[in-house]
């Protein structure tokens, strides 16, 4: 996997905090084959606490290959890995996160191939500002 530029505007919302969206594209390396091209999206959203302090709790993000992107070949490998059953170690794992963090983890691909994910009880964190 070879990762691009990384790139996470802060842009303000209309309920007085700030949306943060973290964009990853990247690149999967295939033996023999051209490498899929996709991009990973973050949603958080952050408060102002202080001058020198921000909260930071992620809500969700998407991950899907882009217009260069060989769909099938997206589809092939993505697809089945959400279609089959997971063992009884995962479904506990998958469990605990839904508990804990209110994970809902995709199930399946979207129409364009993107995989979806959301976070109802998100951990909250913290930036410092230190300059």
């Amino acid at each position: 996997c070879t990762l691009g530029p990384i790139s996470n505007p802060l842009k303000q919302s209309s309920d007085g905090g700030i949306d943060y969206e973290i964009t990853i594209p990247f690149y999967i390396e295939r033996d023999g084959g051209v490498p899929l091209s996709a991009e990973l999206r973050n949603f958080a959203k952050c408060q102002v606490i202080s001058d020198d302090r921000i909260s930071v709790a992620f809500s969700g993000g998407v991950m899907k290959p882009t217009e260069t992107c060989d769909l099938e070949e997206w589809r092939g490998i993505f697809g089945s890995v959400l279609a089959s059953k997971p063992g009884k170690i995962a479904q506990l794992k998958n469990w605990f996160l839904r508990a804990l963090m209110g994970l809902d983890k995709p199930s399946s691909l979207g129409n364009d191939g993107s995989m979806s994910y959301q976070m109802t009880k998100a951990p909250k964190g913290f930036l410092d500002v230190i300059y």
